[in-house]
């Protein structure tokens, strides 16, 4: 499978969500220059979970995305706030803001 069809896939279901999460929990990303690796990173990861480490078909992937977007949106909000989370620590990103956010969770 091609891996740029692949992270255009992944852009079309979950980029809003990578973007937003960047965003909000204030991570030190330049989004025009670093969101396909970010993107790159989560796919790894995905199939790696997901797929036991074999390469998914283009059809099955999508499937995969879609009925998460669809059935779990929570779930998968929080798989990618972590997965992103975790490309931050492997890139040594500082982040931007304090990680005590006020909003959705409260104070923490």
């Amino acid at each position: 499978m091609d891996e740029e069809l692949a992270l255009e896939i992944l852009s079309k279901y979950i980029g809003d969500i990578v973007t937003y999460i960047i965003e909000e929990d204030g991570y030190n990303i330049d989004i025009d220059e670093e969101y396909e690796d970010v993107l790159y990173f989560i796919y790894k990861r995905i199939e790696r979970a997901w797929f036991k480490g074999k390469e998914p078909s283009l059809r099955e992937l999508e499937k995969r995305l879609r009925l998460a977007r669809r059935r779990q949106r929570i779930k998968l909000y929080n798989l990618i706030s972590y997965l992103v989370s975790k490309y931050v620590k492997y890139k040594g990103i500082l982040p931007l803001t304090s990680w005590r956010r006020k909003g959705f969770y409260g104070n923490l």
